[in-house]
């Protein structure tokens, strides 16, 4: 794989950090509406340092890169991710700190979906990742970004159908998993369907490592709060 320009890296890195301080900031927002023990936002920002830290340990290694390792060893890493997700879902607490957050500041920050494409798009015309992986090729996510402030807008004002914001959730975590699929058979793996080249293994070094097991789950994160936020405030708009 070509080197990765530097100013890619320290422009994927600002906005991988600047997500996560958005995270802790809304948790702490919330935790402080409703009286949560504050040691919740202590816990949440060790666990995701913690994290931050170890895949980006992982990746500076060849560990990543036993190509033919059934299963790719990626998905070792991007499989607690999807455990921590899935526990959210359940999570009573997380249900109790929703309801204290604006849905509009929810779907709102969505818009750094625009950012993260525009990078893409950067590595695309870098030679680092195929054109299947930006807007160019089958990556429409810049959509949701673009709307995002929109629908937000739209929230706030108390103008957004009920059934038009979980349909635009729904549409929108579609978009994202298309773009996964896509950029997962464009890796080069025994089940690979994209071969044109360059393949795309940027998300095995650091820091775009950070784009499966940071940046995606907390887009799909986002998704899953709206739509359980809705649920949870029976949303009358």
């Amino acid at each position: 794989m070509k080197p990765t320009p530097l100013l890619l890296n320290a422009e994927f890195i600002a906005l991988t950090l600047a997500l996560t301080a958005l995270l802790l900031a809304s948790m702490r927002v919330a935790v402080q509406k409703t009286n949560s023990n504050p040691r919740i936002i202590t816990f949440s920002a060790l666990g995701l340092g913690v994290w931050l830290v170890l895949t980006a340990g992982i990746a500076s290694t060849s560990f990543l890169w036993q190509l033919d390792a059934q299963p790719p060893r990626l998905f070792l890493l991007v499989a607690p991710t999807l455990l921590g997700l899935a526990v959210f879902a359940r999570s009573k607490k997380a249900g109790e700190l929703l309801n204290a957050l604006s849905p509009a500041w929810i779907v709102g920050f969505q818009a750094f979906r625009v950012a993260m494409e525009i990078i893409l798009w950067q590595l695309f015309l870098a030679g680092i990742i195929p054109v299947q992986m930006t807007f160019e090729g089958r990556n429409f996510d810049i959509l949701v970004g673009l709307t995002a402030p929109i629908v937000a807008w739209l929230l706030a004002r108390k103008k957004m159908p009920r059934t038009a914001l979980i349909v635009w959730n729904w549409v929108s975590l579609a978009i994202l998993l298309n773009i996964v699929i896509v950029a997962v058979l464009s890796t080069p793996v025994p089940f690979r369907v994209f071969m044109n080249e360059p393949a795309n293994t940027v998300i095995l070094s650091f820091p775009f490592v950070w784009l499966p097991t940071v940046v995606v789950p907390i887009a799909f994160l986002g998704h899953i709060a709206s739509l359980r936020m809705i649920r949870i405030q029976k949303l009358k708009l």
